[in-house]
């Protein structure tokens, strides 16, 4: 088994290229993590690994159909806690290898967070991968934004909310699911939607009504918003930089987290990839382990 960077990340197996969440000309099998549109593949004749959930996304924001499978010899898809539908992989051949894709260790209401898998090779994402980023617990951001929310809607204003389409905006919806007078975006409003017809307990909400006043709004864009009298709040890691009027949660693990995460999987060999990979893989040397960025 060995790990390739270059025309994107992928993994010799068995024979076999395996593209993680890339496809290049001699891909036999493409790894689609998760449906964020940064991880999306255009049309393609490959067969596409993925969840069920994520298929469905992919289908619906590429307007494409695909070859999918959801099952494939020595390879297993777990929960990597990112979004709805995301998985990491693990393939076990000569060594064994994880792929987390991107993660989070946290649970957050629908969504189990990745647990260590002790593995000989670990492909590790690290968009957080300096110490300054030491994201706090996603419960006690929730919890903070659901009373700032509450405070401003006492106080007259309306409330504007911004996340991602996938991830954040499904978070989000549970947090403010007991207010009344809550709405969405169509692109919020479909991609919760699809996962709610996947089982899970997401709220899915109507467009705002003009003229609408003393509301919750969520929302990918605001520009297409009237928001002068409203209070709007995104909700990002890099919130943790101290960003105003933002709440800093992350779909993605911290460097506390990341640092457990390595430490607790016992690797023989550690890629870092995504964000501060040269970073990271400095600091896991430093900790006496093998560490290569990507």
């Amino acid at each position: 088994m060995r790990v390739i960077h270059g025309q994107g990340l992928s993994l010799d197996f068995n024979s076999l290229n395996i593209g993680l969440d890339s496809q290049s000309s001699n891909s036999d099998l493409i790894f689609i993590s998760h449906a964020h549109t940064d991880h999306l593949i255009s049309k393609t004749k490959t067969p596409v690994l993925t969840s069920r959930l994520t298929a469905d996304l992919m289908t619906l924001r590429t307007k494409h159909e695909h070859y999918f499978i959801h099952d494939f010899l020595d390879i297993k898809m777990i929960d990597s806690g990112h979004v709805l539908g995301g998985k990491a992989l693990i393939v076990k051949g000569d060594t064994k290898l994880l792929y987390t894709g991107d993660f989070t260790t946290y649970d957050r209401f629908f969504l189990k967070g990745l647990k260590p898998v002790k593995c000989d090779d670990l492909i590790i994402e690290t968009t957080y991968g300096l110490p300054e980023y030491d994201l706090p617990k996603p419960a006690d951001t929730i919890n903070r934004a659901r009373d700032v929310i509450t405070d401003d809607l006492a106080n007259g204003h309306s409330v504007v909310l911004l996340g991602y389409a996938l991830g954040k905006s499904q978070i989000i919806s549970k947090l403010v699911e007991n207010f009344n007078d809550v709405y969405s975006s169509k692109d919020v409003s479909d991609i919760s939607s699809v996962c709610k017809n996947h089982g899970f307990d997401v709220p899915v909400f109507g467009e705002l009504p003009k003229d609408k006043n003393n509301f919750i709004y969520l929302t990918t864009n605001k520009k297409r918003l009237d928001t002068h009298k409203s209070r709007v709040y995104s909700f990002t890691g890099w919130g943790a930089k101290g960003v105003t009027d933002c709440f800093p949660l992350s779909d993605h693990a911290g460097f506390k987290e990341l640092l457990w995460f390595v430490k607790n999987c016992k690797p023989e060999r550690v890629y870092t990839h995504h964000g501060f990979s040269e970073e990271f893989a400095s600091l896991l040397r430093v900790e006496g382990i093998n560490a290569k960025a990507l």
